[in-house]
């Protein structure tokens, strides 16, 4: 987004601002996980569970390599998620802090912050 107003007839291309954020070690850690787990590119994905909740758990397969994303839909506060028995013990990739926790496994019951995403391989 910008910070001032933006007159679309009169706005020319050197009124544009700066970006004002950083997602290059985002997007790092998210093709590093591609990389890591084919799965994760594959079309073939399942929700296990209802879509209606905050907390949604995705598993993505790629043959017999399988991955699952755990996502927290809500944006104000922490949810959770049982995880499926396969999961347990996934290494847990949380892609969208800054400095995620290194070596995490999956426990049984997965916390997620507002709006968190993370990959489970």
């Amino acid at each position: 987004g910008c910070r001032r107003r933006i007159d679309v007839p009169t706005t020319r291309a050197e009124d544009w601002e700066g970006p004002n954020a950083d997602l290059s070690g985002f997007v790092t850690r998210v093709h590093a996980a591609r990389r890591r787990a084919p799965a994760l590119s594959s079309d073939t994905v399942a929700a296990l569970g209802p879509l209606d909740r905050p907390a949604l758990l995705l598993e993505k397969r790629a043959g017999e390599a399988r991955c699952w994303i755990a996502i927290n839909k809500d944006w104000e506060a922490p949810q959770s998620l049982d995880l499926p028995g396969e999961a347990l013990g996934a290494e847990v990739l949380r892609v969208c802090r800054e400095t995620p926790p290194a070596d995490e496994a999956a426990p049984g019951r997965l916390e997620l912050a507002p709006a968190e995403v993370a990959y489970l391989l």
